[in-house]
């Protein structure tokens, strides 16, 4: 098999970059979590909620967005590929003098860079709608003492944000193997959809049953049913509970690493198996 070109995979990521610019799928998807996460402060301001600690409204924007984003990032990632072959273009680029190998990981990657650029937009537009209207203080709910000490939250709420970008990785390889399986961008959609909330729904049942869950690289996303991820923790936190964080004991803190790395592994190795061979010729 001939060798992978980094030069080569570079510049036709460099041109996956720019035909993400041009479409208006990826200005929704990096646009709206931004917005929904620069208006939730702005919402809690105008509702007149004096007083609201900032680590609050900060965290919950954050989940909001992100929860949002994930979607999103998913929707845009099984449409990919699939849209392009209902379009009858995939083929024309395919016969270039380049291997399938690096258009299929040049994708890969442009699409995780717009991942990276997601949750960068979301977190500078929370902090600064936050920072306008809150104060990121001691957390003390109806207690004179503090409950927590603003320099204990923050370094979690970091951690947090970093938790957050090896499961979003896998949701987006996890997008792209549905795309290459699928013929269309509707099925594949649909497909990608049905499977996130089946795995939102299963960890959401049998959480408290069986420990298998903590293999579902959903468990550590912002999702619909199960506020497991420890972003929902560091709100949870926020909001004056002793026992939301994962204790420093629990494997979580390794599984948050493993299990996406496994899940991406696989998908992106299925996917290129799939992609190198198939016939796009239909």
């Amino acid at each position: 098999m001939p060798v992978i070109s980094p030069r080569r995979l570079a510049r036709l990521t460099w041109l996956e970059i720019c035909k993400l610019r041009r479409q208006r799928l990826s200005l929704f998807v990096l646009g709206l979590p931004a917005v929904v996460s620069a208006s939730v402060p702005q919402g809690f301001w105008l509702a007149s909620a004096e007083g609201l600690q900032g680590f609050l409204a900060f965290s919950t924007a954050l989940n909001l967005a992100l929860l949002l984003g994930c979607f999103l990032l998913l929707i845009h990632a099984s449409a990919s590929i699939a849209w392009e072959r209902s379009e009858k273009t995939l083929r024309n680029y395919l016969t270039g003098p380049v291997k399938r190998s690096e258009v299929f990981l040049s994708r890969f990657v442009a699409l995780e860079l717009e991942m990276l650029l997601l949750l960068s937009l979301v977190v500078v537009a929370a902090h600064l709608s936050t920072n306008s209207h809150f104060a990121f203080e001691d957390i003390r709910g109806e207690a004179i003492e503090p409950l927590f000490l603003a320099e204990d939250i923050t370094p979690h709420l970091w951690l947090a944000i970093a938790y957050f970008v090896p499961a979003a990785a896998a949701l987006v390889s996890v997008g792209l193997l549905v795309s290459v399986i699928c013929a269309t961008p509707a099925v594949a959609t649909a497909l990608a959809l049905s499977l996130l909330l089946c795995l939102d729904i299963a960890k959401s049942v049998f959480s408290g049953r069986s420990n298998w869950v903590s293999c579902l690289f959903s468990s550590y996303l912002p999702t619909l049913f199960d506020r497991t991820s420890y972003l929902f923790g560091v709100q949870g936190m926020s909001e004056g509970k002793s026992d939301a964080l994962w204790p420093d004991s629990s494997p979580h803190h390794w599984f948050v690493w493993i299990v996406p790395a496994a899940t991406l592994l696989v998908s992106v190795t299925g996917s290129l198996a799939i992609f190198v061979r198939r016939d796009y010729a239909e």
